[in-house]
């Protein structure tokens, strides 16, 4: 890791990061209590990007992250306008980039969805749900436009 990034690991929790892989300024990694962070093979990570695993979030082999991406698993309950919103609990969900996958600046991936092998997601996009392999997915939230071919 380069720079001024840090890693934060809970009891239990844990980073593995893969052969030939790059980590860049600025990164923070977090992995709450028993809560893993695997990071694959041949991996790019640019500057300022924040991974926060609450489970699970796997990196495949030969991924591109740009900057400023952030990788999130967890995220609070907010349904009740009666209960403060710290009181309403904490949903988690694994989060999984698969190989060859390329996230433009700026994305987000929220708890529970996958990016798929080879897919795209575009600059500044907010990933809500599954992107199937191969797929070129953008904006808020990231719909699919087209097919790598």
């Amino acid at each position: 890791m380069l720079g001024n990034g840090r890693i934060v690991l809970a009891a239990g929790g844990s980073l593995v990061i893969g052969r030939r892989s790059g980590v860049m300024q600025g990164c923070e990694i977090a992995a709450g209590e028993g809560a893993s962070v695997d990071i694959g093979d041949d991996v790019y990570i640019g500057a300022y990007v924040n991974i926060r695993s609450s489970r699970r979030i796997t990196i495949g082999h030969n991924v591109r992250i740009a900057q400023f991406v952030s990788l999130i698993g967890g995220q609070y309950r907010y349904v009740s306008r009666d209960r403060l919103i710290r009181e309403q609990g904490f949903d988690v969900g694994d989060v999984t980039i698969g190989d060859d996958a390329w996230l433009g600046v700026g994305v987000v991936v929220l708890t529970g969805a996958s990016v798929g092998t080879g897919a795209v997601v575009g600059a500044g996009s907010i990933v809500t749900k599954d992107v199937a392999p191969y797929a070129i997915a953008v904006g808020n939230p990231a719909r699919v436009v087209g097919e790598r071919i």
